[in-house]
């Protein structure tokens, strides 16, 4: 008999893939269950369309969780930051996993980020996206359920948006505080999210308090741009700006925090110091390959027209 999953997100970049992997290729361990707070939207009718069950659920409503996770046997959850890494984030994802516990559940899996107040001794303390995740982690780790966690590293879709190369007189630029040499690890976060979950819903015992970290290879910005300039046909460069000057060209309410994760990553690195031995340890444990920077960008070019 199928074991029931339950998503969240799963309208979004990550719970879809998740939902959509495990429909297709995992159909005969789990059926899948998409929560939403709104079945009635374009993103969750196409969820239903494809044969997910798509179920009202509000993360703000104790009841409403209850009554969307009777019945479920695992949960997939994540929450998306709030404004500048404050609110109500933490409160979000602790709501999820006492609903789950609550209802009976068996196993919970939760996208998560490392602690970075923690890791730096204190020296950075606005980074809340991070923070956030983390102690809903730690919580989780405290309860009686099963649990397993998944780490995603920095996302290639984000240079079609909130990092997208910004126009100058001479091309297009990326442009941040780090040192050029600085590598992070990158993801596809739309096709490969599902499958390091999948891992987990394949093997869960194997699981029960690891850590999957979500990521291939380790690039540079000044790799990035050289790869969007090579499949955009348009001339992209990164540029390291002066802290201040950097400042002035962000949002004032989301400063300290972006100019504090970007310290992050030049000090600490991603997920802390031993960042690529996480990363490598988890590409020996599974068993299928990453899209690399070079497949996505190729496949999905930049539009810089």
């Amino acid at each position: 008999m199928s074991k029931v999953l339950a998503v969240f997100g799963a309208t979004g970049q990550q719970g879809g893939s998740v939902a959509s992997y495990v429909a297709k290729e995992l159909s005969s361990q789990y059926k899948v269950r998409a929560i939403t707070r709104d079945p009635t939207k374009p993103a969750a009718l196409k969820l239903k369309d494809s044969g997910i069950d798509v179920v009202a659920g509000d993360i703000t409503d104790e009841n409403s969780l209850e009554i969307a996770l009777k019945g479920v046997d695992i949960v997939f959850a994540m929450t998306t930051a709030n404004a500048n890494g404050k609110g109500t984030e933490f409160i979000d994802g602790k709501g999820i996993v006492d609903a789950a516990v609550k209802v009976g559940a068996k196993y919970f899996i939760w996208s998560t980020l490392p602690p970075v107040t923690k890791l730096s001794n204190g020296e950075l303390i606005h980074v809340g996206q991070y923070d956030n995740k983390a102690k809903v982690e730690e919580y989780v780790r405290t309860l009686p359920i099963k649990s397993s966690f998944y780490s995603p590293g920095f996302f290639f879709q984000n240079f079609h948006d909130l990092a997208k190369p910004q126009p100058t007189e001479n091309g297009y630029v990326i442009a941040n505080t780090m040192d050029p040499k600085v590598t992070l690890p990158f993801i596809d976060i739309i096709s490969d999210t599902g499958k390091y979950v999948g891992q987990i819903l394949k093997k869960p015992d194997t699981y029960v308090g690891k850590t999957l970290y979500g990521a291939l290879g380790h690039y540079s910005l000044e790799e990035i741009s050289q790869l969007i300039s090579k499949t955009s046909k348009r001339e992209v460069n990164y540029i390291q700006l002066p802290e201040e000057t950097y400042r002035s060209f962000l949002p004032p309410e989301d400063a300290d925090e972006i100019i504090e994760m970007s310290k992050w990553f030049e000090k600490f690195e991603y997920f802390g110091s031993n960042t690529k031995e996480l990363v490598n340890q988890t590409l020996n444990e599974i068993d299928f390959k990453p899209v690399t920077a070079e497949e996505y960008f190729e496949i999905n070019p930049v539009n810089l027209s």
